[in-house]
């Protein structure tokens, strides 16, 4: 109990601690001590981390719409998280691991943390990148309008493709980061390697299938050229994110 007093005592909980996972962040994790310290502390990365980077999502179309895709992107992890808590506590206790609720809640925050503050500390550079680039900061969408009626002179629509896909890759590789450090926890909290890739699997699986629909329902993070910017488009409730994906590529396959 002296030893269990002194080591939450000695726990440090800062950007750096979260980054390098330290031993006193990973014994409490493995004992379930200072959870609630740890989940916290984790949420407030995830917050500052995702506004940043949610921030440069959405200035390319406005600076409104950059605020509200600040406010959209670490929402969205949050509704993910919060959506997959349980049946991810249900998965790993199917696959025999030995992982508690809110033990495997704290875990997929630290993991999102982690890919938060990668988000957060390249959020300079993307932004930087982004402003460089043609685009419709400032302009009303009745401007953009006729300008594309009269031939899209800046070629909007293609560097909004661009735009996206190059936030697409820069939060794809911030989320293998998390994760490969999400596996690294998990092989901690598990008996074996073989449990530890089972669980991580189940809970991508489970996070990918809830978050593509939330991502479809708080869509779009980079605004159309055309649109105006919204927090919450009128159709956010419309239809879902495999009906979109069939309609775009069921013709290939008739």
């Amino acid at each position: 109990m002296a030893s269990q007093q002194r080591a939450s005592k000695g726990l440090s909980l800062s950007v750096g601690s979260l980054c390098r996972l330290t031993p006193a962040l990973v014994d409490c994790i493995l004992t379930q001590r200072e959870l609630g310290r740890i989940g916290l502390f984790a949420t407030a990365v995830i917050a500052a981390g995702g506004f940043a980077y949610g921030f440069c999502f959405g200035v390319w179309r406005s600076l409104e719409q950059g605020l509200y895709s600040a406010i959209k992107l670490p929402l969205l992890l949050f509704a993910v998280v919060l959506s997959t808590t349980l049946a991810n506590g249900i998965v790993a206790r199917l696959l025999r691991a030995p992982i508690g609720i809110f033990q495997g809640l704290v875990t997929v925050l630290l993991s999102l943390a982690l890919t938060a503050a990668a988000l957060g500390a390249l959020s300079p550079i993307s932004l930087s990148l982004v402003v460089c680039w043609p685009s419709s900061l400032g302009m009303s969408s009745r401007a953009l309008t006729a300008e594309l009626a009269r031939g899209d002179p800046q070629g909007l629509y293609r560097t909004a493709q661009w735009v996206l896909l190059f936030h697409v890759v820069v939060v794809g590789a911030c989320g293998v980061v998390g994760n490969v450090r999400l596996f690294w926890l998990l092989r901690r909290l598990t008996p074996s390697a073989s449990t530890a890739r089972q669980v991580l699997v189940s809970w991508l699986l489970m996070d990918c299938f809830v978050g593509t629909q939330l991502s479809w329902i708080l869509r779009p993070f980079l605004c159309k050229p055309t649109l105006s910017a919204a927090l919450l488009r009128p159709d956010a409730l419309n239809g879902n994110f495999f009906e979109e994906l069939w309609r775009i590529l069921g013709p290939l396959f008739s």
